[in-house]
């Protein structure tokens, strides 16, 4: 697997993954009376545009491809069918595109019975081959499967990474890569494995501050995750540090 620089996105063999996109988060936002466009054609536009440049013919999203905002579920499905006629109309090399369904997926799975092409995942994930090499891929905020939990790198979203920079003018927050690993526990039945946590892929989804707030999902809330040794990477490669070195939350 290598991660695409610059951008919260990575490839493993042909295919390209992306996690926490929230499409339609923009609803969510005019139920506040903040007015923001639609921007499913953009994130379809930029998500043909990586999969060509990096020679990938499949996409998996994992988790959260939509917001799920109550009230929308009309127009959610109407932007869905949108995002997928400009996926392949900016980019017809795209055949497959499978969602893991994350949290905020709900109806996604009426959608997958319109499109052959389109294949939704139940939450507890699915194993991605590449050569000998086996990736557990799951959302994060349900018990992934036996089987996933067996491959050799996981890969899960849901938490929405940020980590914290500061010097004296003041602090900002950069979305980041987790990498570390899970803890062995014959409870959960979970082995010392390489974890990879992926950046939110939808710019105004928020996130969570590894190295300042408590951490969601399965495998942080029952301390399977070795946050203390994880490291943090930029999107464009830097280390910026290890999640660990936590302070205190304000």
């Amino acid at each position: 697997m290598r991660f695409i620089v610059g951008e919260p996105a990575a490839v493993i063999g042909s295919t390209l993954l992306v996690a926490d996109s929230h499409l339609g988060i923009e609803f969510a936002f005019r139920q506040r009376g903040i007015f923001i466009p639609l921007q499913e054609k953009k994130a379809a536009r930029r998500i043909a545009s990586l999969a060509r440049k990096h020679s990938c013919d499949e996409i998996v999203v994992v988790g959260d491809c939509k917001h799920d905002v109550y009230g929308f579920e009309l127009q959610e499905k109407r932007m869905m069918r949108d995002f997928l006629a400009a996926l392949r109309e900016n980019n017809p090399r795209i055949g497959r595109f499978t969602v893991v369904k994350g949290n905020h997926d709900s109806q996604l799975d009426e959608l997958s019975k319109e499109d052959s092409a389109f294949e939704v995942i139940p939450p507890q994930g699915f194993v991605l081959r590449d050569g000998s090499e086996s990736y557990g891929v799951f959302h994060g905020h349900a018990w992934p499967s036996e089987e996933v939990l067996k491959a050799k790198r996981l890969l899960c979203g849901h938490l929405h990474p940020l980590f914290e920079l500061s010097d004296k003018a003041g602090a900002w927050r950069v979305p980041c890569w987790l990498v570390g690993k899970t803890k062995p526990n014959k409870k959960f039945k979970t082995l010392a494995r390489e974890c990879v946590i992926f950046p939110a892929f939808g710019a105004l989804s928020g996130g969570t501050v590894v190295n300042r707030q408590r951490c969601i999902g399965v495998l942080f809330e029952n301390d399977l995750f070795d946050l203390a040794r994880a490291r943090v990477f930029s999107l464009d490669g830097l280390q910026l540090g290890i999640a660990g070195a936590r302070k205190t939350k304000r």
